[in-house]
């Protein structure tokens, strides 16, 4: 099947089973074309808001338009969805337990369980100056 890149022009020989979006050999950039005899290697799935029935553009495709993504994120509250990226909290690696935002606080209880450290951090401070 012969196609022509939507960017540049070129026009090549597309032997490829992609449905949607064939890489073009001239300047490298998707384009937005639906093959349509490349259909029988798509996969089709329902929708998770309405339930049609639609072909999968991306493997991990789960609504069929942007409309429907929109409406389910607004139900679920957006941040459910982007929960993987939040790190705020007990979710973030530095987290200790909520005593850090009180320095004088944390630091008192630091001093309190590794006297030897404090002490010699005073002796390591007074040699410098």
């Amino acid at each position: 099947m012969e196609l022509t890149c939507c960017k540049c022009g070129y026009k090549w020989d597309y032997k490829g089973k992609l449905a949607f979006g064939p890489n073009c050999p001239g300047c490298h950039r998707k384009n937005r074309v639906w093959i349509k005899e490349n259909l029988k290697y798509a996969e089709v799935s329902n929708c998770q808001h309405c339930g049609k029935k639609f072909t999968k553009k991306y493997h991990n495709s789960k609504y069929c338009s942007p409309k429907c993504q929109r409406i389910e994120a607004a139900k679920l509250g957006a941040r459910i969805l982007h929960s993987k990226y939040d790190f705020s909290g007990k979710n973030n690696p530095r987290w200790k337990g909520g005593i850090s935002k009180n320095h004088y606080h944390y630091k008192k209880i630091q001093m309190e369980r590794h006297p030897e450290r404090v002490k010699a951090r005073n002796i390591l401070n007074k040699a410098i100056d």
